[in-house]
C-alpha cells in the first residue's frame, strides 16, 4: 500500500494552494492510496516531531512511503498532473505493472477519462483497440459554451461502455495539449473528434445535442459491427 503524508502549516498561502491537488489526487486514487494530511502548528509540538523525523524542513512537503520506506519526496508546490505522475509510478512498481497496464484496469470502472498531460492523452491512445471507437472532446476551462456539452458527453459515455471518451482541457495556446489539439486540428472549442482504426472518421464543433451525439455513435459502433461479421 502507498502512503502519501502531507505537511502542512494553516494559514500559509503555497500550503493552501496544494490543498485542492492533493484533495483531488486522493479521490483519484482511493482506495489504492492512502493520504493523509499533517498540521503543524508550532515547532515545538508532537507533529513537528513527525515532520522532523521525515526530513521535512518546509512546507508544504509530501512524503511518499512505500512498504514503511520513504520512497520520495517533494518540497513546495506541485501541480495535479506532476503529482499523479509521481503516484502512477510507484503504484505500477509496488503492482509490478506498467502504466498502460493500470490505465487498462481503469477503464474498467470510469466512463470519460480526463487527460491533464499530454503523456495521459498518449498512454490512453495507445492501448485502444484497432476496431475500437474513440471520441475526444477538446473544451476551454471556464467556456460557458463548453460547460454546456460536458453533461451531455458525460451521458453519452454512459450510454455506450464499449466506446472509449477522452475529455482534454486546453488551457493555452502554447502547451503539449494545445499540440495536440492542433494535430487534430481543432480550431474552436468545444470540438469532438470521433476516431477508428486510428484515424478521424468524424468531427463536431459547437454545441451539441444528446441524441445527436449518440446518433453519430451508434452510425460508426453499427458500421464497425457489420464489418466484423462480414470479416
Amino acid at each position: 500500500m502507498q502512503v502519501v503524508i502531507e505537511f502542512v502549516v494553516p494559514e500559509s498561502g503555497p500550503c493552501k494552494l496544494v490543498q485542492p491537488v492533493f484533495a483531488a489526487c486522493a479521490d483519484r486514487y482511493h482506495p489504492n492510496a492512502v493520504f493523509l494530511k499533517v498540521e503543524i502548528e508550532d515547532d515545538i509540538g508532537d507533529l513537528h516531531k513527525v515532520a522532523a523525523s521525515y526530513s521535512v524542513k518546509s512546507f508544504p512537503t509530501h512524503i511518499f512511503v512505500i512498504n514503511g520506506k520513504v520512497a520520495d519526496s517533494v518540497s513546495g508546490p506541485i501541480t495535479e498532473p506532476a503529482f499523479n505522475q509521481i503516484i502512477d509510478k510507484y503504484l505500477a512498481e509496488a503492482q509490478g505493472k506498467s502504466k498502460i497496464e493500470l490505465i487498462t484496469e481503469e477503464w474498467d470502472h470510469s466512463m470519460v477519462f480526463e487527460c491533464a498531460i499530454k503523456e495521459e492523452f498518449d498512454s490512453h491512445m495507445r492501448v485502444v483497440d484497432t476496431d475500437q471507437l474513440v471520441v475526444i472532446e477538446f473544451v476551454v476551462p471556464g467556456s460557458g459554451t463548453c460547460k454546456l456539452v460536458q453533461p451531455v458527453f458525460a451521458a453519452c459515455a454512459r450510454r455506450h461502455p464499449g466506446t472509449v471518451f477522452l475529455k482534454v482541457e486546453v488551457e493555452d495556446d502554447i502547451g503539449d495539449l494545445h499540440k495536440v489539439a492542433a494535430s487534430y486540428s481543432v480550431k474552436s472549442f468545444p470540438t469532438h473528434i470521433f476516431v477508428m482504426n486510428g484515424k478521424v472518421v468524424d468531427t463536431v464543433s459547437g454545441p451539441i445535442t444528446e441524441p445527436a451525439f449518440n446518433q453519430i455513435i451508434d452510425k460508426y459502433l453499427a458500421a464497425a459491427a457489420a464489418a466484423t461479421s462480414t470479416a
